[in-house]
């Protein structure tokens, strides 16, 4: 709420603002549901290490980074297409984290993660076109991938790298 008040001496305004705090949220930790291994990884080491702590007051920017991070890591093992969400719990605190913090109405939020990772996307079949002295063999050893390898982009650029330095191609375009 906001109110403007004249000052008749001054011939000015002053705005006074009225800011209700809302209900004090607390981190108590967090679960990924079928990965539990995960929560382990360094990455998340962060967040259960401050649920052991003394109470650490729940950061929402925190689900951004923890899904980003999760997508990202799905991502690099080839799941393109994988969902990621979150859905939020919260509890009452304990009689004795309620003394300490003389609040009444606080709550601490736990995190369970569900990821359903879809199909794992694979290099396909390799097809070469064009003409060349060099042997197919020795073509195909400069490949840093193999059908049925799961699809890595870091492998396609190097083999790119590798084909381009042979110079023996006009043009690689890799689809």
């Amino acid at each position: 709420e906001k109110k403007f008040l004249y000052n008749d001496q001054s011939k000015k305004y002053t705005i006074k603002l009225m800011i209700k705090k809302g209900q004090q949220r607390f981190w108590d930790g967090l679960s990924i549901k079928d990965y539990y291994g995960l929560e382990s990884h360094d990455f998340f080491r962060h967040y259960t290490n401050q649920s052991t702590e003394e109470l650490v007051p729940f950061d929402l920017r925190w689900l951004k980074q923890q899904k980003f991070y999760l997508l990202n890591h799905f991502q690099k093992q080839g799941y393109w297409y994988v969902q990621v969400s979150s859905h939020t719990h919260e509890y009452p605190l304990t009689e004795e984290e309620v003394q300490t913090l003389r609040n009444n109405n606080a709550t601490k939020v736990f995190v369970n993660w569900n990821i359903t990772p879809g199909p794992q996307v694979t290099f396909g079949k390799l097809i070469l076109r064009g003409n060349t002295k060099l042997p197919f063999n020795r073509i195909i050893k400069d490949i840093a991938f193999k059908e049925n390898d799961v699809w890595d982009k870091e492998k396609l650029e190097l083999s790119r790298k590798k084909l381009r330095n042979l110079d023996i191609f006009k043009q690689i375009k890799i689809q």
